[in-house]
């Protein structure tokens, strides 16, 4: 609400309409907040892009972390920590190779704070 007021750009991920942990965004997209829908999304309404972002979008291949998606079954996923537990890293290193590989369309978030592997 706060940065609603403030003028500051506010963007939310709308949830199930049937999810109580869903109306705080569903809320904040009321008041105002962009829908995010994608990531494509958000990169369309920042002035830059990460470098990331940018390599994707100029259809450069960045370093695969193939070794971390195949652990994500395509099905019912896994949550950061049963990821970081099964590959024996922090969550603090996981989190960005996680983040980076759903930009590129690798794995995708899931409610919950859980992934799943998309097929290619």
């Amino acid at each position: 609400r706060l940065a609603l007021e403030g003028g500051r750009e506010v963007f939310a991920v709308p949830g199930s309409i049937f999810s109580q942990t869903s109306e705080g965004g569903h809320r904040l997209i009321q008041d105002g907040a962009k829908l995010l829908h994608s990531m494509d999304d958000l990169w369309n309404e920042l002035p830059f892009r990460p470098p990331a972002a940018a390599a994707v979008a100029a259809g450069r291949t960045l370093e695969p972390h193939g070794e971390i998606a195949a652990i994500f079954p395509p099905d019912e996923g896994l949550t950061v920590d049963q990821a970081a537990e099964k590959l024996g890293m922090r969550i603090e290193v996981l989190a960005p190779r996680l983040f980076e590989l759903e930009m590129r369309g690798r794995i995708r978030a899931l409610p919950g704070a859980r992934y799943v592997r998309l097929e290619e």
